[in-house]
């Protein structure tokens, strides 16, 4: 192949490839307009079926549950710094054959006292899972503002408990910053709750102060202070 030719192929291969660039570029500018914000967007959604059998010392009779965890949402991508998102959940029982917290008796002239079997914490709900409007104006910081999921390290004493079908989710704001390097702060505070057997939990607050320091690959150092004022009949 002469040199001519040569330049003629990288001239049409560059000519194929500017398309290509032109949408990387267009999306790696980001949204111009809200409408392309909407469109851009990720999706939230997921459908999950569940069955779950416990035989429990004693109970009377086992339980066996057949539920359905439907999530339908959507986050915009970031227009003027700013997202939104919105997400619905659905959790529809197949079966009455458990106590899921909330039907201590089901069905006809002769209910059946759902008490004798074991807990299974799925009740039928349907409500709003999270909507929230989250802030990027300042470089390696997101802020976060209405009921959103929280997990936290291990998700041992903060978190959205995601095993259930009713996930545990948060209202309120957080701020994350992650300027310094292999650091992550966290800091938020939310003034209600709705629990995994979906109630609402409204009297009080509950603050969290959370570091990590990323000093190694595999190890990491973290400091919190999760601080709860709640009372006990807060539920609504």
């Amino acid at each position: 192949m002469n040199g001519t030719s040569s330049i003629l192929l990288a001239v049409i291969a560059a000519l194929y490839a500017l398309p290509t660039l032109a949408d990387n570029a267009v999306k790696s500018a980001g949204p111009t307009t809200l409408m392309e914000a909407i469109t851009m967007g990720t999706p939230m959604t997921n459908f999950r079926l569940r069955y779950e059998n416990v035989d429990q010392d004693g109970k009377l009779d086992e339980s066996n549950a057949w539920t359905m965890r439907s999530l339908i949402g959507w986050q915009t991508k970031p227009f003027h710094n700013i997202s939104v998102a919105a997400q619905l959940i659905n959790v529809a029982q197949f079966n009455h054959d458990f106590y899921d917290g909330t039907n201590t008796t089901f069905g006809g002239v002769n209910p059946a006292n759902k008490v004798n079997n074991p807990l299974v914490v799925d009740p039928d709900y349907t409500g709003i899972n999270q909507f929230f409007v989250e802030w990027t104006g300042i470089a390696n910081t997101k802020v976060r503002l209405g009921r959103q999921s929280v997990k936290l390290d291990n998700v041992r004493f903060i978190g959205n408990v995601e095993y259930r079908q009713v996930m545990q989710v948060f209202d309120g704001i957080a701020v994350e910053n992650k300027s310094i390097q292999n650091v992550e702060l966290y800091a938020a505070h939310f003034e209600a709750l709705r629990r995994i057997t979906s109630e609402y939990f409204s009297a009080g607050d509950v603050d969290i102060a959370h570091a990590t320091w990323k000093f190694s690959p595999t190890e990491n150092l973290t400091a919190y202070g999760y601080f709860q004022d709640m009372a006990k009949n807060g539920f609504t």
